[in-house]
């Protein structure tokens, strides 16, 4: 059943819902504009003694997210409860996620996906130049909203390297697109996150995932092990500079990709320039 309000907020139409909650279209009476609230429902999956901590550990993350003013990630507002409920108040982002444009049939041109990606990894600099990682990049959590820009959503669920939101044996990412460090438990960075980007940008050039599998098991234990198909072979558009760049991007120690989102993009576009000849479309 949908709420009439939470908080101070009025709720005007449910916009979706997922394994983390639901997302509404509301109304902010004290400003008068249209924000999306997303409600958080995983503490009911923790044990009681673990709940008031670990809401307090998300109510900081989150207020840390909100201090994220960059074009290319979406704003968040406020951060509040109504019974019970943790909620998230952000930005209202007309557009389409970018999971639209991940099967073989409504791929977007190599030009766009290469612009839309670059911007994308100077949107991560920017956020973890303030010490945030989100740690769950995918194609549903990147919106577009112009030909060739996109905006990260999903940032007030990020964490901090600094704290441990993560309840012990929670696994917080979405696996087809976690860096191998992250599928271990180990320390993650800004690298966590463009391993991923890269997961996503592969999907987008190919129409595949760059680790697939029909269980998490089976996902996991490629990531960790196995190199992920060359794209080339999947996807005659792809060029070969794409390809060394995917290859590195994707490598398995955080050491062999690239430093830091800017050096990604930098790269990636390149990889346009030195292409442009053999057809990028």
């Amino acid at each position: 059943m949908t709420p009439e309000t939470l908080g101070r907020y009025r709720i005007l139409e449910e916009l979706g819902r997922g394994a983390m909650g639901r997302v509404y279209l509301a109304h902010d009476p004290q400003i008068d504009r249209k924000v999306a609230v997303k409600t958080i429902q995983i503490f009911a999956a923790l044990p009681e003694k673990d709940r008031v901590e670990a809401r307090e550990r998300f109510k900081r993350e989150a207020q840390a997210a909100g201090r994220l003013l960059h074009p290319g990630i979406v704003t968040l507002f406020d951060v509040g409860e109504h019974d019970g409920v943790p909620f998230l108040a952000m930005e209202y982002v007309q557009g389409i996620s970018l999971d639209t444009f991940c099967d073989p049939k409504t791929l977007l041109p190599v030009e766009t996906v290469v612009a839309i990606v670059a911007g994308v990894a100077e949107a991560l600099a920017y956020a973890h130049a303030h010490h945030i990682v989100h740690r769950d990049v995918k194609p549903a959590n990147l919106m577009r909203v112009g030909e060739t820009a996109a905006k990260i959503m999903d940032f007030g669920l990020a964490k901090n390297p600094a704290t441990q939101l993560t309840h012990d044996g929670m696994l917080l990412g979405t696996p087809s697109y976690m860096a191998p460090e992250q599928v271990r438990g180990g320390e993650v960075d800004g690298r966590t996150d463009l391993f991923a980007l890269a997961c996503v940008l592969y999907e987008l050039l190919t129409g595949r995932k760059a680790f697939g599998g029909d269980s998490v098991s089976t996902v996991v234990y490629r990531i960790v092990h196995e190199d992920p198909r060359d794209p080339r072979e999947v996807a005659e558009r792809v060029p070969e500079p794409l390809a060394s760049f995917l290859l590195r991007a994707l490598a398995k120690d955080p050491a062999e990709r690239f430093a830091d989102g800017r050096q990604f993009a930098s790269a990636l576009r390149a990889t346009l320039g030195s292409g442009k000849s053999a057809g990028l479309t």
